[in-house]
């Protein structure tokens, strides 16, 4: 309430009797209570259609890629394979640079099945468009800034949240550093992420602590990223539209492949 309140307490039988004395306060009630019963509807579809789109991303990208290897005979995939043997055994961070159309999401997955702990989970997340947080937005609402829409998305995604912790969010989501823990996260467009994200995920890859968006609790884990990028970072960095801190935690393997790699 914005303003004081009084409270009445009522037998059932008074309620029952000025029930019956105003109609207008039993179908008021009832109009209230449908509302509130349908938005429960919707928020329930929408956190089972969440899960199940957190099914997917966890039981589709466990499934061995078509390829066990890059496709090709060529001195250049040759060397491409070996080179993706010896980063899926390092551990290390690694990030993939390439021109778009040039299978980077396929070199990323290839060098997490080249791990010999074929148990090691791997998840997968386009920080260009991550699973929506907006709820219960009419058609004629206003829309919300499209850059901090995103980046509450992304840090959703990343990082989880609490019920509740942002106008945006309700339910408990667990994000793909703890779902991922112990394995590897592909990160597709690393260089969209929002410079506030970048900060929080350099945060969580130099101490291996984070929280739960709208949580106190210190959560510890351990992931390596495999992200991708079709633009040169260190150009991004230089122009401070990239994290330096993060382009030095995730270049420490880095990789470039082009469309020449496979060609004769």
């Amino acid at each position: 309430a914005r303003t004081s309140v009084q409270t009445l307490q009522l037998k059932q039988e008074a309620f029952d009797a000025m029930l019956l004395h105003c109609p207008e306060i039993h179908a008021n009630l009832c109009i209230k209570l449908a509302r509130q019963l349908g938005n429960w509807a919707i928020r329930h579809q929408q956190d089972e259609r969440e899960n199940r789109e957190i099914l997917t991303n966890l039981i589709g990208w466990q499934l061995l890629p078509e390829f066990e290897s890059f496709p090709g005979s060529t001195p250049g995939v040759r060397l491409l394979n070996r080179r993706l043997e010896q980063l899926g055994k390092s551990n290390r961070h690694v990030l993939v640079l390439g021109e778009r159309g040039t299978w980077k999401d396929l070199v990323a997955r290839l060098i997490h099945f080249q791990n010999d702990n074929a148990s090691r989970p791997v998840l997968f997340l386009d920080c260009a468009s991550p699973p929506p947080v907006l709820r219960d937005r009419g058609a004629t609402e206003p829309t919300a800034d499209d850059g901090l829409v995103l980046k509450i998305a992304q840090e959703s995604a990343l990082f989880g949240h609490e019920p509740d912790s942002t106008i945006y969010a309700r339910g408990t989501r667990r994000g793909m550093l703890e779902l991922a823990d112990g394995g590897d996260l592909i990160l597709r467009n690393i260089d969209s992420l929002a410079l506030p994200v970048q900060k929080m995920l350099t945060a969580f890859l130099q101490s291996g602590r984070y929280r739960r968006r709208g949580e106190q609790e210190q959560r510890q884990g351990q992931v390596r990223l495999l992200a991708t990028s079709s633009n040169p970072l260190d150009r991004d960095v230089g122009e401070c539209r990239f994290d330096p801190e993060l382009f030095a935690c995730i270049n420490a393997e880095p990789y470039h492949i082009s469309s020449a790699a496979w060609c004769p």
